[in-house]
């Protein structure tokens, strides 16, 4: 009984990445949960922390924003607490957009990692699973730009007007083309 429900779980998060997604959501879901003062909340909201400062740097390096700095030491401005920050030399509306939101970039990382763990799932299930679902918890919780990334972002306020423009123009027109293609058909 207990065999048929380890192998009904496994075969569930080994099937696609979308199963193997669900325990890092849980374990993001978890982390959010714990006591804020606890020392297993701390541990693991700084890998959090560190993942989303060191998107932001990276991603400043590549566009040549030129990282200056970086802080993972928790600091009062004012009513709020900064978990971390990074400091940028040549931060401009080029690559502003780019760096405010690079955190964001964790998620297609972590579904590639989803995606190659249950293409090679040679054994099932191991505990190097169970580490990756563990570290990616808070991961997932501090992906999302923080209100200053967003301010940084607007910067690029023309970049991402464009970017938004030309989406909207290309679902449009794919999106029309469909109907014109499905007129046809249906005559």
């Amino acid at each position: 009984m207990v065999m048929e429900r380890y192998s009904a779980l496994e075969n569930f998060l080994l099937a696609s990445p979308g199963g193997y997604l669900v325990p890092m959501l849980v374990m993001a879901f978890v982390v959010r949960m714990l006591p804020p003062r606890s020392l297993a909340a701390s541990l693991l909201r700084a890998v959090g922390v560190f993942s989303h400062e060191l998107f932001h740097f990276a991603v400043g390096y590549l566009t040549r924003a030129r990282p200056i700095g970086m802080t993972l030491i928790p600091r009062r401005e004012g009513n709020q607490i900064i978990l971390g920050s990074v400091e940028f030399e040549r931060l401009t509306w080029a690559n502003a957009w780019a760096t405010a939101l690079a955190p964001l970039l964790a998620l297609p990382v972590l579904y590639a990692l989803a995606s190659w763990r249950t293409t090679n799932q040679v054994g099932g299930l191991a505990f190097e699973d169970l580490a990756w679902w563990i570290l990616a918890g808070p991961i997932v919780l501090h992906c999302w730009p923080s209100r200053a990334d967003w301010r940084i972002a607007l910067i690029s306020w023309p970049i991402v007007g464009l970017g938004l423009l030309s989406t909207a123009l290309y679902v449009w027109t794919h999106d029309l083309s469909f109907l014109l293609a499905w007129s046809s058909v249906a005559s």
